[in-house]
C-alpha cells in the first residue's frame, strides 16, 4: 500500500512553498498522508509499524526564490534513489511551480503502490495548464474618421498608441499617443488644407465581455494639440501658411470594443470624444476662413499587436 505518512523535507524551508506542495501532494492521493518534516530538535512523525513502506522520505531542493528548478529525491531503504530534476518556464506562475512537484511526489506514490500490487501505475493526474498571462505591452494603429471645421468639412487621419500594463493583475494600461489629422474645403477662391498634430497621455482599462474574446475598453487622455493650415489663392497661384497662436489642450474621452481571436493580435473598433481651447480661428488678410467647435466626435478603426 501507499506509505501510511510521508515525510518531505523543503529546502530551504519557504512555508508557502512547503504548504503549497503537502497540499497538491494530499489532494491528488485524496487523503492527508504527506506532512513536513518536523523541524530539527522536534520528534519526527511516526511510521506505520506494520508493512512498512518503501519510501518514507522525500527531499525537495528549490533554487530560489525564483525557483528556476527543483530537484526531488525520493528515500527507499535508507538511501536516497536518483534526484528527479523539474525545470520552469519563466512564464509559470510561482504557485503552479509548487503545485507540479506536489504531483510528482503524489505520482510517485501511486507508482510504489501498483509494483507492490503487482499492477501497472494509475496515471496521476497531470498539472493544470496554467493560465494565460494578459501580454503587457502593446502597439495600435487607427484610421479615424470624425468632425473638422465648422463649416461641415470632414477630419480624417491616423491614431497611433503605444500602451504599457504595469501590473498583470490590475486590467489598466498607460497609454502614449499621436493623432496626425486632415482636413481641406473649398470657399470663394480659397483652398484650405488644416492639420492637426494632438499628444497625449493617459490610462486605458477593459473589461471582458464574452470570455477573453471579446472585451469593452475604455479610455482618458490628457492633450496637447499644435494646428497648422495652407490657404492657396486660386485665382494668383498663392500659397500662405499659417498656424495657431499657441498649443491648444483638453482631454479626449473614448469607448471601443475589442476582438482577440489571437493573444497577441486585436481588432477594434469604437468612438472618441476630445474638448480642446482656446477655440480655433483661423484668419488670412483680417478675413476669418476656419473656425472649429471646441467639442467633437469622431469614430475609428484599428488593430493593436500585444507582447
Amino acid at each position: 500500500m501507499v506509505a501510511d505518512t510521508v515525510v518531505v523535507a523543503v529546502q530551504p524551508l519557504d512555508d508557502r512553498a512547503a504548504f503549497a506542495i503537502i497540499d497538491a501532494c494530499n489532494r491528488a492521493l485524496g487523503e492527508t498522508r504527506c506532512v513536513l518534516s518536523a523541524p530539527a530538535g522536534s520528534r519526527p512523525a511516526a511510521a506505520s509499524p506494520t508493512d512498512a513502506p518503501r519510501i518514507t522520505r522525500v527531499r525537495v531542493a528549490l533554487s530560489g526564490a525564483e525557483l528556476e528548478r527543483a530537484a526531488i529525491a525520493f528515500e527507499a531503504g535508507g538511501a536516497l534513489s536518483p534526484a528527479r530534476i523539474l525545470e520552469f518556464e519563466g512564464s509559470d506562475p510561482l504557485e503552479e511551480r509548487y503545485r507540479a512537484i506536489g504531483l510528482v511526489i503524489a505520482a510517485r506514490l501511486f507508482e510504489e503502490s501498483a509494483e507492490r500490487r503487482g499492477r501497472p501505475p494509475p496515471r496521476a493526474p497531470p498539472p493544470q495548464p496554467a493560465a494565460p498571462q494578459p501580454k503587457r505591452l502593446g502597439f495600435e494603429t487607427a484610421l479615424f474618421l470624425g468632425q473638422g471645421l465648422d463649416d461641415g468639412a470632414l477630419r480624417w487621419g491616423l491614431r497611433t498608441r503605444a500602451l504599457a500594463r504595469p501590473l498583470r493583475a490590475v486590467p489598466v494600461s498607460v497609454l502614449l499617443g499621436v493623432r496626425l489629422g486632415t482636413s481641406s474645403r473649398d470657399a470663394d477662391q480659397l483652398s484650405l488644407t488644416m492639420r492637426w498634430t494632438t499628444f497625449s497621455l493617459g490610462l486605458q482599462g477593459g473589461v471582458p465581455l464574452v470570455r477573453d474574446l471579446v472585451s469593452l475598453e475604455l479610455h482618458a487622455e490628457g492633450a496637447l494639440q499644435l494646428v497648422h493650415g495652407s490657404i492657396e489663392d486660386r485665382a494668383t497661384g498663392r500659397e500662405d501658411d499659417a498656424s495657431a497662436d499657441r498649443p491648444r489642450f483638453g482631454p479626449i474621452a473614448g469607448a471601443q470594443l475589442a476582438w482577440t481571436p489571437l493573444p497577441f493580435w486585436s481588432l477594434f473598433a469604437g468612438v472618441e470624444s476630445a474638448l480642446t481651447w482656446p477655440t480655433l480661428i483661423l484668419d488670412v488678410r483680417l478675413m476669418d476662413v476656419a473656425k472649429e467647435d471646441p467639442l467633437r466626435f469622431s469614430a475609428h478603426l484599428g488593430q493593436r499587436l500585444s507582447f
